[in-house]
């Protein structure tokens, strides 16, 4: 879609900042708007990053988190100093959340160039603790890679404190779409590299899914992720253990009570 007038309205209304209790502490779980605005306040969870690879001429970027206590929406707030609001071909938008890691799509492009993948950008925002402050960091990808928002899950490993990036799609094999045969695309913050892993599913059999409705993160020692098909099932995928293997498990839901109208 084009930035038309309305949406640059949209991103330079000031952001819903709730006041609160400067006492109080902040709480665990938020509510958060997935589209963020446009801002120059900064407050204890703002981080500061670079929009290229290269410090020195990687220009600056600032995302900010305004949290809230439930039932209350929190909101984000992107800054770029030297960019003014018109210079955001679409509004920022939350891709993902988990245990304390954002995926941001940030656009930043001249009007009508958003349709192309490689103006895309993607960050993911560390929230800070009381040793480490917050972070954002450009995940470089492909110019030809774009991350959808339903096939993408985050894992993140504490102990070795890094993170993946999960993205996964039917492999086209031959010049058609094999059932069973999945492209793993997956992203390792440690190394700052992409890699993709043709995964096979171990019950073929019973595989029924058509699409993922939404990515989710599993945890655990296996370090398990999933993308599940509301109507059908959930495909996991154990990062932890690609080196020795890389097959993934399938498992079905239970039928509708009511079949589709």
């Amino acid at each position: 879609m084009v930035m038309d007038d309305h949406q640059l309205r949209l991103l330079q209304i000031p952001p819903p900042i709730h006041p609160e209790d400067p006492d109080s502490p902040l709480p665990e779980t938020i509510l958060i708007d997935s589209f963020g605005y446009l801002s120059d306040r900064t407050n204890a969870t703002t981080a500061r990053g670079r929009r290229s690879r290269t410090k020195k001429k990687g220009k600056r970027i600032l995302v900010t988190f305004w949290p809230a206590a439930p039932p209350r929406v929190s909101c984000f707030t992107v800054h770029c100093p030297d960019l003014k609001p018109d210079a955001f071909a679409d509004m920022p938008k939350i891709s993902y959340t988990e245990d304390g890691l954002v995926l941001l799509r940030i656009t930043i492009c001249p009007e009508r160039q958003h349709v192309y993948t490689k103006n895309i950008r993607y960050f993911v925002y560390q929230a800070g603790t009381k040793k480490t402050p917050p972070s954002v960091k450009l995940v470089h990808c492909a110019p030809y890679f774009r991350i959808y928002d339903q096939e993408v899950a985050l894992l993140h490993c504490h102990d070795q404190e890094m993170f993946f990036i999960a993205v996964l799609r039917r492999a086209f094999i031959e010049r058609e779409y094999t059932d069973g045969h999945f492209n793993l695309h997956l992203y390792n913050s440690k190394t700052k590299a992409w890699s993709t892993k043709l995964m096979l599913l171990d019950s073929p059999k019973d595989f029924e899914f058509q699409s993922p409705n939404k990515g989710i993160t599993i945890g655990g020692e296996l370090g398990s992720v999933g993308w599940v098909d509301l109507g059908r099932g959930i495909i996991i995928c154990d990062l932890l253990l690609l080196d020795s293997n890389q097959s993934l498990r399938y498992i079905p839901l239970p039928s509708p009570l009511s079949p589709d109208p």
